[in-house]
């Protein structure tokens, strides 16, 4: 049955299939390594890299919109990534996949921890009522400050940016809004006390390392491999 599938057919005339798959791939790993560590690195002994740098920084809890508006900029970014032509779209999930096995290997490797007594906690206690007050608190119970090197919500708003200058639609619009919105989600996880400047550090380079790779190997090639398998036939744009 799934070799009759036209894998360039568009999904709500939006995504081509050949599209959508690495997408559900990026998205469920993206979910494992967020969610599926913390159980199993609660046992390890965590390291706080909090710095006297980072003290300076002020808390502003207003910029937990930001915070949160990097979802649907993510969203954005994939859907632009998946309407690319075959070897673009395959070599740029490639990379955030790979980025994300990177921040995999950190999590356990060296994972980290925003101890409350000292750095989160007397923040967040700053927090009033309303509904910003109600969006850190919402935001805060499922996103705890351990884990945190290198920053995921970096990660992602640095590939959708990058990931833009090897689309060949977008233009320089789209280019410089995924380059303000990266450099304002950058300030949201310092300025909201979710994260340390050098997880910023680590979400950039991570995205980099990933793309090097990527683009050096052909990595998109696995990609192109698993629609052979499964259709049969060698697919061309």
């Amino acid at each position: 049955m799934l070799k009759k599938i036209d894998w360039n057919k568009k999904i709500f005339n939006l995504i081509p299939i050949y599209g959508f798959i690495p997408i559900v791939i990026a998205l469920t790993f993206n979910v494992l390594v967020f969610t599926g560590t913390r159980p199993l690195t609660q046992y390890l002994p965590h390291h706080d890299i909090y710095s006297k740098l980072d003290q300076m920084i002020p808390f502003c809890p207003w910029w937990m919109v930001i915070y949160v508006l990097a979802f649907p900029t993510w969203a954005i970014g994939y859907i632009m990534i998946a309407r690319e032509e075959r070897k673009i779209c395959y070599n740029m999930f490639t990379a955030e996949i790979l980025a994300k096995a990177l921040v995999l290997l950190c999590f356990f490797v060296y994972p980290t921890v925003m101890i409350d007594p000292q750095h989160a906690e007397p923040f967040r206690s700053q927090i009033q009522d309303g509904f910003i007050g109600w969006l850190c608190r919402f935001v805060y119970s499922f996103d705890e400050p351990n884990n945190l090197f290198p920053s995921i919500h970096c990660l992602e708003s640095w590939f959708v940016f990058r990931a833009a200058f090897s689309l060949k639609h977008g233009g320089v619009k789209y280019k410089t809004f995924m380059f303000v919105a990266a450099m304002l989600v950058f300030a949201s996880v310092l300025l909201v006390k979710q994260h340390v400047i050098i997880d910023v550090i680590g979400g950039v380079a991570v995205v980099e390392i990933a793309l090097f790779f990527a683009k050096k190997y052909n990595l998109g090639r696995v990609f192109s491999a698993l629609e052979r398998k499964i259709t049969g036939k060698n697919q061309e744009e």
